[in-house]
């Protein structure tokens, strides 16, 4: 089953692989033989792995702007 991948979607993207839900736990897929993701890092459907790429970078874009008003206050 087709299987999306949004544990690197602000570096690299969205990744798609072919994988399945691992017997052991729901929350965990397997893709290749050393490779798993957990819950919520991955998706079965496109549009759902978008909506989390969306929430990362909206998190994202608030840390940053913390962090510029944070070095826009300092003073030597």
């Amino acid at each position: 089953m087709k299987i999306y991948i949004t544990k690197y979607a602000l570096t690299i993207g969205i990744l798609e692989f072919e994988g399945k839900i691992t017997s052991t736990s729901d929350d965990m897929v397997q893709v290749n033989k050393y490779e798993y993701y957990h819950k919520p890092f991955w998706y079965l459907t496109k549009e759902d792995a978008v909506e989390h790429a969306n929430k990362l970078k909206a998190n994202k874009i608030i840390a940053l702007k913390k962090q510029i008003s944070k070095l826009e206050k300092i003073t030597f």
